[in-house]
């Protein structure tokens, strides 16, 4: 705005000294009274050319809408589509610990990598005419998967499952395979303002509903042919307010830069199962821990878009922490005579997600 003013300052005084200009380089008439030659009548302004509008014309102006919006000030529908290829990182996918062979000291602990995979983010909003305001709904959905075994090479390596209920059993092979399906709906009340020529401000404020679903299974053989399973899945409700805000660079290329950066407040209810079993003893374990638990999310992500008319394509980086997700429900200690060993609660995990996007706009 600092810019924008000057240029209004400089108009206004241009006019004025032009005008004085104008009235001292005039011929004086004969009389007791020296007055400026009369100009004549200027012709009439067309409908809606006021001083206001001629000023405004003047100065440089910077849409900072909706990504791809084709003007400011008036009403209009707007939507998107989005395609992302993420990375997934989890903290709690340790899957086996490699131990010595034959005293089966543990040396160091394995955990599952997720592979990048891609995913979707639609987005259906309308512009309020005449408040730099619009109201959207987004939708964001992403699969994960990963999947990984260790075998223990005829014995000259040891391996254990910390995922199991033989926590000491020398295992021929352990395998792990994580998926998880990540669903968000926000409902977004965006407001808009220039700072000044080329820099514009976007704020958002929104609801956010998450849903999680997440199954990591260990699949292992011990006693050359005994086959076992641990199924550990956890689900996720939660709900929360989300606040956000966003700079854009108007270049002189004709592509706008924009960074953002986002922090949700989320309350989760969880339910974190554990069920494993085995072909030579059946069921071993059947546990099931819901817990509620408050989880901040922060994303940050910076890129670039170039509009043409109603169409407009972005591009660019983001990255998300999903914290204090519930834990994968621990081997339950075993009992000991003559105590009570009240049960390991698990433990608090994250979930990271970074890589790229692109999104294609429309707005009417």
């Amino acid at each position: 705005m600092p810019m924008r003013t000057g240029w209004i300052a400089v108009v206004v005084v241009w006019a004025l000294l032009d005008g004085g200009l104008q009235a001292a380089d005039a011929p004086l008439q004969q009389g007791s009274y020296a007055t400026a030659e009369a100009s004549p009548t200027p012709p009439p302004a067309e409908s809606g050319d006021t001083a206001i509008s001629r000023i405004a014309q003047l100065v440089p102006s910077f849409d900072n809408g909706q990504e791809g919006d084709s003007g400011r000030g008036r009403s209009g529908f707007l939507a998107y589509a989005e395609f992302l290829n993420w990375q997934p990182h989890s903290l709690n996918t340790n899957f086996a610990t490699v131990a010595d062979p034959v005293t089966l000291t543990p040396s160091s602990t394995q955990s599952l990598d997720m592979d990048r995979t891609n995913g979707f983010r639609l987005g259906l909003g309308y512009r309020f005419a005449d408040s730099d305001c619009d109201l959207t709904w987004n939708f964001t959905s992403f699969f994960g998967h990963g999947e990984a075994t260790l075998t223990s090479n005829g014995g000259a390596v040891g391996l254990l499952d910390p995922n199991s209920v033989y926590t000491n059993m020398a295992m021929d092979s352990i395998e792990a395979i994580d998926t998880f399906q990540l669903n968000v709906h926000d409902i977004e009340l965006n407001w808009r303002n220039p700072l000044n020529d080329t820099v514009g401000f976007r704020a958002t404020a929104a609801f956010r509903y998450a849903h999680l679903d997440e199954d990591f299974v260990n699949n292992y053989v011990y006693l050359a042919n005994t086959t076992g399973s641990v199924n550990m899945p956890i689900t996720m409700d939660a709900e929360g307010f989300r606040l956000g805000a966003e700079f854009q660079w108007q270049s002189p290329w004709g592509f706008r830069l924009f960074g953002r950066t986002a922090e949700s407040i989320l309350i989760g209810s969880f339910r974190s199962e554990r069920q494993e079993s085995d072909s030579l003893h059946g069921p071993l374990a059947d546990v099931v821990e819901d817990s509620t638990k408050i989880v901040p999310v922060v994303e940050v992500a910076a890129g670039a878009t170039w509009s043409q008319g109603p169409l407009a394509i972005s591009v660019g980086y983001e990255l998300s922490d999903w914290f204090n997700l519930a834990g994968i429900v621990p081997v339950q200690p075993a009992p000991v005579p003559g105590k009570t060993v009240a049960p390991v609660a698990s433990q608090a995990q994250s979930l990271f997600l970074e890589g790229c996007f692109v999104r294609l706009i429309y707005s009417r």
